[in-house]
């Protein structure tokens, strides 16, 4: 995929510190994968890269927007960001690869 290293190194201890892969030192030393497929969960992931999973920021950046309560953008993006939630809760590694 041509990563460089040093990125692919952060991303590796990332998913070390999260209990995701295992790592092992030394000679014949490296990664494997901490969990089975089936109990990684692609929201799990992206918590550990970007944080929880959200749509609902306002996009003029206005804090705290006075119409926050009334806003129909906001209610139609909170509608959106739950159903995506849903849809993407259930999706695990496992059944990523056909599993």
């Amino acid at each position: 995929m041509k990563i460089p290293r040093p990125f692919l190194r952060k991303l590796l201890q990332k998913l070390n510190q999260k209990g995701i892969l295992c790592s092992y030192k030394g000679k014949g030393g490296g990664f494997r994968i901490g969990l089975k497929p089936e109990k990684i969960f692609l929201l799990d992931l992206l918590k550990i890269f970007q944080g929880p999973f959200k749509l609902n920021e306002c996009f003029l950046k206005r804090q705290p927007c006075p119409n926050r309560k009334v806003c129909v953008l906001r209610r139609k993006i909170n509608t959106l960001e739950k159903h995506i939630l849903t849809e993407l809760s259930p999706v695990t590694v496992a059944s990523l690869l056909g599993k």
